[in-house]
């Protein structure tokens, strides 16, 4: 199964201000940084981090193949090449960074969530462009449907900003 590996601690720079606070910084990607006096409480927070991480990667894996399952739902019907083209441009775009984020080996907890923003953008940017298309083929109710998805990925993109912290 694929798996993100957060960094560990860096080593602390012997003249840097976490040591002389005796500080361990851990950086999660989404901005934020959270720093602790005992190393275990911070391995500890590691490991809360990487059980977030690999569960948004399950969760956005689940939704890309959902939204893809939409697409090929419509597929027969794109008579207009640019438009698919488009889409599978974005797909191919989404499967790439996918493959980037578990094969990463430096700042793993910057791309991380970097990518997975990436991919949650564009997987909105999909499901608008295939709304636009259902509302002219006059397809509403199949239109109105794939606006859960909007839904879905705005929670996503909000959990990602807030970790540590739970949405309410």
């Amino acid at each position: 199964m694929k798996k993100i590996a957060l960094q560990d601690l860096p080593p602390n720079n012997k003249d840097g201000e976490y040591k002389r606070n005796n500080l361990h910084q851990v950086f999660t990607g989404n901005t934020h940084r959270e720093y602790f006096t005992n190393k275990k409480t911070a391995k500890k927070y590691i490991v809360t981090a990487e059980k977030f991480i690999n569960n948004k990667l399950q969760q956005i894996n689940y939704l890309y193949g959902e939204i893809f399952l939409e697409y090929r739902r419509i597929w027969i019907q794109i008579d207009n090449q640019d438009f698919l083209r488009i889409l599978e441009r974005d797909f191919n775009s989404i499967n790439t960074i996918f493959n980037q984020t578990v094969d990463y080996d430096i700042e793993t907890n910057y791309h991380a969530f970097n990518n997975f923003n990436k991919i949650l953008s564009t997987l909105k940017e999909i499901i608008l462009r295939i709304i636009k298309f259902l509302k002219r083929k006059k397809h509403y109710p199949d239109s109105h449907r794939l606006t859960l998805y909007i839904s879905i990925i705005d929670v996503c993109v909000l959990e990602l900003e807030r970790f540590p912290e739970p949405i309410e």
